[in-house]
């Protein structure tokens, strides 16, 4: 029996649903964008096409012209890996420091690493319309799966003027522009759970010391039985259906009143064993195990009350993985773990209470015979099934595009110029001895970006049509001719623009999956970049130098593009039609990223033109791709 089916969607095109990225910008910056990383090296004066040295004047050339310099560069980038920070004081509201554990890009793009479809629909219950039309999406997990990749030409300018008392004083300009190709591919499109990862049945006729003429003993996800509803018949006329799961809430109002029903049978008792063979506090006929992971458990399923290590809590945890179970009467499952509530562990990470346990048969004691209620409850599951096998069986990735509209089985590719670069320095001292330069720089959006939410996968090549200023400050030193050494450090803001997102609902607990409106976004970021540069000791036109960069982002800042009245006040319809509640901050959740970079580049000059060849390792981080970078360029002096 396979533990996960792979599923491939009929059809893979782009999709005319709405699902964009969780942040709207986790890449770090490109090496390139500023030119050379090393230490700046002497303007090669002699080797320069206007210095004559027997008429030339060198001061007078020098203010006449000044610095000038073009260059180009090409680089390649990609990723398939995202760090994910797990938090030790279960604090999900903030992120705290890096790690250098790693998930897969999923995380970056949906804020997880798996999910249901349910997951992205308003509230903690699946519609009356979802059950009805999609059951599958509210118990098959699905498991994206792609990769990154982008490459890239940069074209540059660096321009100085230096002046004043021994040219001690310099203003300059350093502008750039790329051209971007970027992809996002998947890998054998998408995995995702079917039928037979939820639910399983055993014959139990094959067991040694099994009772005769046993039905098969069968395991049930507690999230699948959830999605089944139940025919109620009036007059042996099917009028209507009812959760196959009824949740109780533990107040006992009435005979059988608050009780839990799985099926015909009521499956809450006062212990695991029961006090009297019928009625309230009878012996439970099923138990439940659990299993963090949701896989299906051991076999055999079958399981005695002296298995049973604890009763289930309200919001449906207790027990460690592999713990056995009972439902206890007089407890509220109904607004915890009806609600399917998420459970977090030691380490924050959530995980829907349903998800996580199993529904399986109690087997008497003195014989290894299912009980009569555990028959039956059996009986239901399988008729259930067989009749609704087109919805249950269904893929959850097809539904998803046939109903929604939303399509996980694309790739994309994007093409075109990146934004434009312009940035203006003024210091003090020799760039290539010792110097403090101070920053001020423009990023103008002549990007390609989003035009509508529903573009899936989509990355812009730039900064998704934002406006950003950017403030900052340089310096360097060089005390000996084989060793330098230079940083810079900038603050970055990019200013607020409506962009198409999909609608955040409230409850839900996956991003980015919902019907398109307009947002406002906005975010914050700053850079810290230290280099090391080591100059060959016979030429020091010849060297090495070695990078670290610190990149932090703040989360985005979302808000409707509208008012009230214009957006129909402050909700959404959903795919199956629903008028919903928007909570923006689904959309924030997960933005804060860092990385921590680390990066090598050798670099020769000969005469007039340099050539650098470097590369970069993203060796940490959290809510950030695990990047690698690698980079040619060639630089011509004037």
């Amino acid at each position: 029996m396979k533990k996960l089916t792979i599923r491939i969607a009929a059809l893979c095109s782009v999709v005319s649903g709405s699902l964009v990225y969780a942040t709207t910008e986790f890449r770090s910056p490109l090496i390139l964008e500023r030119g050379e990383m090393h230490f700046r090296l002497p303007e090669p004066l002699e080797e320069t096409w206007w210095y004559d040295p027997v008429t030339a004047d060198v001061e007078t050339c020098r203010e006449r012209c000044g610095v000038w310099d073009f260059w180009a560069g090409a680089y390649s980038r990609w990723a398939d890996r995202s760090f994910f920070k797990e938090q030790e004081n279960c604090d999900c509201s903030t992120d705290h420091g890096s790690t250098r554990k790693t998930r897969g890009l999923s995380r970056l793009f949906f804020g997880e690493d798996a999910f249901k479809g349910v997951d992205a629909f308003p509230g903690d219950v699946a519609s009356a319309e979802l059950l009805a039309t999609a059951p599958v999406l509210n118990f098959a997990r699905i498991f994206p799966n792609f990769t990154y990749s982008e490459q890239g030409v940069y074209w540059g300018l660096y321009a100085r003027y230096d002046f004043g008392c021994e040219d001690r004083w310099h203003v300059g300009t350093r502008i750039s522009i790329p051209f971007k190709v970027i992809e996002v591919q998947q890998r054998g499109c998408v995995l995702e759970e079917g039928l037979d990862d939820v639910y399983v049945r055993h014959a139990m006729d094959l067991d040694a010391g099994a009772a005769a003429d046993q039905i098969d003993e069968y395991a049930a996800r507690l999230d699948f039985l959830s999605s089944l509803q139940l025919p109620t018949i009036t007059g042996g006329v099917v009028d209507g259906a009812v959760p196959f799961v009824q949740y109780g809430n533990g107040v006992p109002t009435g005979v059988n009143a608050g009780r839990t029903l799985i099926g015909s049978q009521f499956v809450d008792a006062n212990d695991p064993f029961g006090p009297i063979p019928d009625g309230p506090g009878a012996i439970p006929p099923v138990y439940v195990i659990r299993r963090v992971d949701g896989t299906v458990p051991a076999i055999p399923f079958r399981k005695t009350a002296n298995d049973v290590t604890g009763a289930l809590a309200a919001d449906g945890s207790g027990g460690v993985n592999n713990s056995v179970l009972f439902f206890e009467i007089g407890t509220d499952y109904a607004d915890g773990l009806g609600a399917n509530d998420q459970l977090q562990n030691a380490h924050c990470v959530v995980e829907e209470a349903q998800g996580e346990l199993w529904v399986v048969p109690r087997r008497e004691i003195a014989q290894d015979a299912l009980v009569n209620g555990a028959v039956a409850i059996g009986n239901e599951i399988a008729t259930l099934v067989a009749d609704n096998e087109g919805l249950l069986d269904a893929s959850a990735v097809d539904t998803l595009r046939r109903v929604c509209g939303i399509d996980l089985c694309a790739d994309r590719r994007v093409e075109g110029l990146g934004d434009l670069m312009t940035e203006l320095f003024f210091g003090y001292g020799h760039p290539d001895r010792c110097f403090l330069d101070g920053m001020i720089a423009v990023l103008w959006p002549t990007d390609k970006t989003q035009e509508k939410a529903g573009d899936l996968f989509y990355q812009s090549t730039g900064h998704w049509r934002h406006f950003e200023l950017r403030l900052g400050m340089q310096g360097g030193w060089k005390p000996m001719e084989w060793f330098a050494f230079q940083f810079w450090w900038f603050y970055n803001h990019d200013f607020e623009r409506t962009q198409p997102k999909a609608a955040p609902f409230e409850g839900a607990t996956v991003r980015n999956i919902g019907s398109d409106i307009d947002a406002k976004v906005k975010w914050d970021y700053w850079t810290l970049n230290a280099q090391f540069n080591f100059f060959h000791p016979c030429n020091p036109e010849l060297g090495v130098n070695f990078g670290y960069e610190l990149f932090s982002k703040e989360h985005d800042r979302v808000r409707l593009a509208c008012s009230d009245i214009g957006c129909g006040g402050g909700s959404a319809l959903d795919c199956f039609g629903n008028l919903s509640e928007l909570d923006f901050r689904v959309l924030e959740r997960g933005t804060k990223a860092m990385t921590h970079k680390l990066s090598g580049e050798i670099f020769h000059r000969v005469a007039f033109w340099e050539l650098t060849a470097g590369a970069s390792r993203i060796v940490a981080g959290r809510e950030a791709m695990q990047e690698t970078e690698i980079h040619l360029a060639l630089r011509l002096y004037f």
